[in-house]
């Protein structure tokens, strides 16, 4: 089965840290996927970690942090054209996904 690989940017709460917010974007886009593409047959391959930090962005004016954008690079299997647009049509109905794309994957053997 066709294997394709998808940067996913999920919104989380910048009042935690990195890493609850990283635990909790994955837990998202697992538990929200209502294809059960990510939560069953996902591998994440690499997180990116945007926002939050108090070194890099500082707090905002209200002592709020800015919230995190966590960028969940995960591998899934794709069987079909349908397949993904079904797939990519519910990552754009999740409320925290701000964004994804596609990117590159190789299968190591």
């Amino acid at each position: 089965m066709p294997i394709e690989a998808f940067e996913v940017i999920v919104s989380q709460d910048g009042q935690q840290s990195e890493q609850n917010a990283v635990a909790n974007a994955a837990k998202y886009l697992a538990y929200a996927d209502t294809t059960d593409t990510v939560g069953l047959e996902g591998d994440v391959f690499d997180v990116n970690i945007y926002g939050g930090d108090v070194r890099s962005v500082g707090q905002r004016e209200d002592g709020t942090m800015e919230d995190y954008g966590i960028g969940l690079s995960v591998a899934v299997p794709i069987p079909s054209a349908e397949y993904r647009r079904n797939f990519e049509a519910e990552l754009d109905r999740l409320a925290k996904v701000e964004t994804f794309e596609r990117v590159g994957y190789q299968v190591m053997e």
